[in-house]
């Protein structure tokens, strides 16, 4: 199996300037995505899935994801029902499956009282670049504490990265 566990996203060039965050928010799509199929016994399309895949890595999956989520319970940053928790399902919202604990149970109701909480809060408007860039190295650091491997995140094409993501890799 690959001693490395490495996600990837790419920036594109656009007229009115890239999407903001959309690498970063491809890489957590790609993590997400290869941490949930390969519990679920999915289909990996994709590259990064075989990696976290390689050698019939379904018990790493899952360990994983039950020590990310264990982390993220008893943070006082990005744990449930923080502003760090909303931030991040607000700008990133294919990291809802890994802060919501739906990544480690199928539960269904969880799910539900998740998005329960998320639709009757108060429209806060845009969050603050602190607290992306707060909230993203927390959990950035919970993901990359729970490896028993190297993480690597490749963000292709930066030349065509929007000044907010910019700010957020100088601050990681």
């Amino acid at each position: 199996s690959s001693p490395i566990l490495h996600f990837s996203g790419k920036y594109i060039q656009q007229s009115g300037g890239a999407a903001p965050f959309s690498a970063i928010s491809q890489v957590f799509g790609n993590m997400v995505s290869s941490l949930t199929k390969s519990q679920q016994g999915g289909n990996n399309n994709n590259k990064a899935d075989e990696k976290i895949n390689e050698g019939g890595a379904h018990n790493y999956t899952r360990s994983l994801c039950n020590k990310i989520w264990k982390q993220i319970q008893s943070s006082d940053v990005i744990g449930p029902g923080t502003d760090g928790n909303e931030v991040l399902i607000d700008i990133f919202p294919s990291l809802r499956p890994l802060l919501d604990g739906s990544c480690v149970s199928s539960n269904r109701l969880q799910r539900m009282e998740s998005m329960s909480n998320i639709e009757g809060r108060e429209e806060r408007g845009e969050p603050s670049m602190n607290a992306v860039k707060e909230s993203t190295s927390e959990l950035l650091n919970m993901v990359s504490s729970s490896l028993q491997r190297p993480l690597v995140l490749f963000l292709d094409d930066l030349q065509w990265a929007d000044g907010p993501s910019m700010e957020l890799l100088l601050f990681l």
